[in-house]
């Protein structure tokens, strides 16, 4: 692949334009599990002390691995970790289906966690990268609308 300096402004948006399509479907399935794993974990058992718990472990980790992963993205190539990352967060549905007790949760929010946090900061910096100059404030628009809708659409459907 070209580097991202020598790519035309056309190829640009055409990147942009797939990225957020990935962007939008996996944040579907982001925001279903974040917003729908306090339901489920109450329907099998869990206590306010645990619901809280979770919310707060998946938080923990989230703010320790937007760190690590933008250590990771100025020695790596982001296109590469954008896809390990992208396959990853593919578990935490997965593994959801899967999960029958309380204590399953908490080792699936941490998976959570680190698989959002790699996702989001990894797909914040190729759109700032892959944005021509000049639409930079679009392309930002751009993002956001596409996760902020996936994570709308997701746990309606």
């Amino acid at each position: 692949m070209k580097k991202v300096s020598k790519l035309s402004v056309t190829e640009r948006r055409e990147l942009l334009k797939s990225l957020y399509i990935t962007i939008f479907l996996i944040s579907t399935a982001y925001g279903t599990i974040t917003f729908l794993l306090p339901v489920f974990a109450e329907s099998i058992g869990a206590t306010y002390v645990e619901l809280g718990l979770l919310g707060s472990i998946g938080s923990i980790v989230y703010t320790a691995m937007t760190l690590l992963v933008g250590l990771m993205l100025d020695r790596f190539e982001k296109i590469r970790l954008f896809l390990v990352f992208t396959a990853f967060g593919v578990l935490a549905p997965v593994l959801l289906s899967l999960t029958s007790m309380v204590s399953q949760l908490f080792a699936l929010r941490v998976l959570l966690g680190v698989a959002s946090a790699s996702f989001w900061v990894t797909a914040s910096t190729l759109s700032a990268d892959l944005s021509p100059p000049d639409e930079f404030t679009k392309s930002v628009v751009r993002y956001n609308v596409s996760w902020i809708s996936g994570f709308v659409v997701g746990p309606i459907l």
